[in-house]
């Protein structure tokens, strides 16, 4: 379509959950956050179906969880994609 750049920007954040955030080994998965800017944290929303559009709705970045890690912990620092 005539872009040149079709990356996002991306940021690095420490996670804020309850939980860690989990993976199956080998795949890399992209799952839905709110990024704080100011305070350089991303909590998830949603869940990990990819039904769950509501989700994606109140989501502001993308968590990148790399395919050689089955288990992100809260206060953990990961890269993640910003969509706005």
């Amino acid at each position: 379509m005539g872009l040149t750049d079709v990356h996002r920007p991306t940021a690095r954040a420490r996670l804020s959950a309850e939980k860690a955030l989990t993976s199956p080994d080998g795949r890399r998965q992209f799952l839905r956050g709110r990024y704080d800017a100011e305070a350089g944290t991303v909590t998830p929303v949603g869940g990990s179906g990819s039904h769950l559009i509501a989700a994606l709705a109140q989501a502001d970045v993308l968590i990148v969880v790399p395919e050689d890690v089955t288990s992100v912990e809260p206060g953990t620092e990961t890269d993640v994609v910003l969509l706005g």
